[in-house]
């Protein structure tokens, strides 16, 4: 490859990861946009990521089904294409859909977890459909406990979900294991050379995250129910630490 095209590749690289960077930190710094009436006013900084029962994820979904299919765990089936558009069953009962047409569905998707699947009719297949939208996923007690590994046969993935949590010193990221027990600065015992975030890891694991460090965490929330987060270090002050990215959800919904 080329001078040039490494340029470019590398450039596009910074380019993406500062705008990261940008976004963890402008979620804890007010911006005054233009006619908005403050005159520039910082807004006030977001209330902590609270912890309880509950713990609720919104995922983008999409998915082609073939004539009979049922979306998993939910009573959302394609029957086939027809006269007047597409026959499905929701729920056991019968109707014809159009293109554009919603598709929807709330209940129990497993053991422990409630899904709102708010989906509509994209773009038929030949006789296949596409359809998508948004599932807001809501787990129920979780109990973090993180792992090496798991078995992901059999499980239904859900990806791509977005995430953005602030933490206080001695708080926990939601939905794991992950406790902040606040921030070092460079020159004191830790030998960091930049402001860093510690978190409570094994003592064979280095504990400090500066500000774009990624942190990396999986395990399971409940027996049927697997969580993966590859976030980013936001900012990191005396009022708490910003922290987002991805996750992956792994359901056993049978």
């Amino acid at each position: 490859m080329g001078f040039l095209g490494q340029f470019k590749r590398h450039g596009l690289f910074i380019i993406s990861f500062s705008l990261l960077i940008l976004l963890l930190t402008a979620c804890d710094i007010g911006v005054g946009l233009p006619g908005s009436g403050d005159g520039g006013t910082a807004e006030p900084l977001p209330t902590t990521t609270p912890l309880g029962d509950t713990i609720d994820f919104s995922v983008p979904y999409t998915t082609n089904l073939e004539p009979g299919e049922t979306i998993a765990g939910t009573s959302l089936t394609y029957v086939g294409p027809s006269a007047n558009g597409y026959d499905v069953i929701i729920n056991g009962q019968t109707a014809t859909k159009q293109v554009g047409d919603s598709f929807s569905w709330s209940g129990i998707l497993a053991p422990g977890v409630r899904g709102n699947y708010n989906l509509r009719l994209i773009l038929p297949i030949g006789n296949n459909l596409q359809v998508g939208g948004q599932i807001d996923l809501t787990v129920f007690s979780p109990q973090p406990v993180e792992l090496d590994q798991f078995d992901k046969e059999g499980l239904t993935e859900f990806s791509n979900i977005i995430v953005n949590y602030r933490v206080p010193a001695s708080g926990r990221v939601p939905a794991s294991s992950l406790t902040y027990l606040g921030f070092v600065d460079p020159g004191g015992e830790a030998s960091v050379a930049q402001r860093s975030a510690e978190f409570d890891l094994s003592a064979d694991r280095f504990p400090y995250f500066a500000l774009g460090d990624s942190l990396i965490w999986q395990g399971q929330l409940r027996e049927n129910v697997y969580l993966r987060y590859n976030l980013r270090v936001g900012t990191i002050d005396e009022n708490g630490l910003r922290v987002g990215g991805v996750a992956t959800i792994w359901l056993d919904v049978e």
